[in-house]
């Protein structure tokens, strides 16, 4: 049966320190912050709110998945990504709306999506593809991203296009960034 990009699910383990003093398994379920758009589902599993980072329990997510994490910090998601067939005739738009997209035009943020979903953020992302495969579609160039490659974005407009007939997976973390004056 072919894996559809709704069934996806991501098992969180937490490991921590025990009321004890002893090292221990806090949590051990599905990680509950998920949304499911037209072109992919997304699954937050856990967000850095800067360096160093607070040794905690506390996940520091939000109630709902955000496109871009707050300035100075960092998130580490896993998404599906569904192919192109799949979400076929409906706007990319809707996928990246319904992640919290929304453009500051004009001052260097998040740039309006185009009709393939081209955008851009203010944030680095490292994205290692875990399975299946997704081109990566910039403004000169598309590359083909298969299982364990990687790829960084550098706050630059990219779209995803799975042109295959099976669900792509990636994890990445976004950290947040600034432009350079230029």
């Amino acid at each position: 049966m072919t894996e559809k990009k709704s069934d996806f699910r991501v098992r969180r383990v937490v490991h921590g320190t025990g009321t004890d003093g002893r090292s221990t398994v806090l949590a051990d379920r599905d990680a509950p912050l998920r949304l499911e758009t037209p072109a992919f589902t997304i699954v937050d599993i856990w967000r850095f709110d800067g360096l160093p980072t607070r040794i905690s329990a506390d996940d520091g997510l939000p109630d709902q998945i955000e496109l871009t994490p707050p300035s100075g910090s960092a998130v580490f998601r896993m998404c599906s990504i569904a192919p192109d067939e799949e979400w076929a005739g409906r706007s990319y738009d809707e996928s990246l709306a319904a992640i919290g997209h929304e453009a500051a035009e004009g001052n260097g943020e998040e740039t309006p999506p185009s009709e393939d979903g081209s955008h851009a953020t203010d944030t680095v992302d490292v994205v290692v593809v875990l399975s299946g495969e997704v081109y990566c579609v910039t403004d000169t160039h598309e590359t083909l991203l298969k299982q364990g490659d990687v790829v960084v974005q550098t706050g630059n407009a990219h779209s995803w296009s799975n042109r295959s007939d099976e669900v792509c997976k990636v994890a990445f973390v976004m950290a947040t960034g600034t432009r350079d004056a230029g």
